[in-house]
């Protein structure tokens, strides 16, 4: 358990196995619960994520050289 022992975690729930719905039910991040970070948490771990390589794919792109930039867009 986390250390404010009033609120578990994500974690916790996952930790203590807790039932959880198939997906997050938030419409907006300002209403996200415990509950929803931890479905997903686990849909993070049980599906390959693809999106971090993806997003490093697209920053070294930015090395590149572009026409017009006095420094490569990475820099």
């Amino acid at each position: 358990m986390s250390a404010d022992t009033s609120r578990p975690t994500a974690y916790d729930l996952l930790d203590e196995g807790t039932a959880l719905p198939a997906q997050a039910t938030f419409r907006s991040l300002a209403e996200a619960t415990t509950e929803d970070w931890a479905v997903i948490i686990e849909k993070g771990r049980t599906k390959k994520n693809h999106v971090l390589r993806l997003c490093l794919e697209h920053l070294e792109m930015l090395k590149e050289p572009q026409p017009g930039f006095p420094i490569d867009r990475y820099t």
